[in-house]
């Protein structure tokens, strides 16, 4: 505990120069983790270490980040920190934490909605998801979460790993009633994600996906009713389309199908997809093809071809 003590004054000292040295800020952090790494290992000791200087660590890194070269290093210093005292058996830092929840989850969450690189956005929201204390204690919070919830529903596996074990957590321990309140404002989001993890290549995701659509029952299936998000594609009309004839209207309306098309080419080409998704793509792709042939060929001969 005397070294630990030791080396935090020393690395609190030297923590503006995290964010403009890179192979400085490497060692530091290697060392910041050591040191957290430590209160997991001599928990009884190293608690009573750590407590004086938590406060420190977090909102010096908020702040120092704002200015730094390389703001980078000061988030992946809090995420080792969170990772390393989030086991749920270190409740003395968990209390010392609880005053700067507020503003941290305040801050995280108006940089995970601005615009970042992806990896930056993505360490965001583990950071929101991943903080120090008991759910009891983040419940008047709850309503910071859930933008990042759904981010992390909608990005990498790890995240989106990590986001369905917290909203699991949720489901589990909150009710009914309070839970969808909370939830209201991006349930549709929610939902969406949530049924779009059950294709995930993951068959882990997809089970816990598939679990926790479960456990809200009747609700998974309220969001069906509302409106979908569409993405507007600028196009010319030039591709291939199908031509809807309506008695009212002397012009088509014609869909595109160019990505339709793409798409069933994309999964014909992929290794591991079931015989039923390769034959309806194969049946999307044959449609097509014929569609493109002269129609004053022989009747006989399309039937042939349609047949193969």
């Amino acid at each position: 505990a005397t070294f630990a003590t030791v080396m935090v004054h020393f690395l609190l000292e030297k923590m503006e120069e995290m964010g403009v040295d890179i192979e400085r800020s490497n060692l530091y952090l290697k060392l910041f983790k050591l040191v957290f790494g430590s209160v997991s290992l001599f928990a009884q000791e190293n608690e009573q270490m750590l407590k004086p200087h938590l406060h420190e660590i977090v909102t010096r890194s908020m702040d120092l980040a704002k200015s730094a070269k390389e703001p980078y290093n000061y988030f992946l210093l809090l995420r080792a920190l969170f990772r390393s005292i989030g086991g749920g058996s270190h409740d003395l830092l968990y209390q010392e934490f609880l005053p700067l929840l507020p503003n941290l989850l305040r801050g995280l969450n108006r940089l995970q909605s601005s615009l970042h690189r992806q990896h930056m956005k993505d360490l965001f929201v583990e950071l929101c998801l991943t903080v120090p204390v008991r759910l009891s204690s983040l419940l008047p919070y709850l309503p910071m979460l859930m933008d990042p919830l759904v981010s992390a529903l909608n990005g990498s596996q790890p995240l989106v790993s990590q986001g369905l074990r917290t909203l699991e957590l949720c489901v589990d321990n909150l009710q009914p009633d309070f839970l969808y309140d909370h939830i209201q404002p991006v349930r549709a989001e929610l939902m969406q994600a949530l049924w779009h993890q059950l294709r995930s290549p993951s068959d882990t995701i997809a089970q816990v996906a598939f679990r926790v659509l479960g456990k809200f029952g009747g609700g998974n299936r309220k969001m069906l009713c509302e409106p979908q998000e569409l993405k507007y594609a600028d196009d010319d009309g030039s591709g291939p389309g199908i031509a809807l004839h309506f008695p009212e209207s002397s012009n088509p309306v014609v869909l595109p199908i160019t990505s339709i098309v793409d798409h069933a080419v994309g999964v014909l080409r992929l290794p591991n997809v079931g015989v039923y998704t390769r034959q309806q793509a194969w049946s999307v792709v044959k449609a097509y093809i014929v569609s493109l042939m002269d129609l004053s060929d022989d009747e006989a001969d399309l039937h042939e071809i349609g047949r193969a």
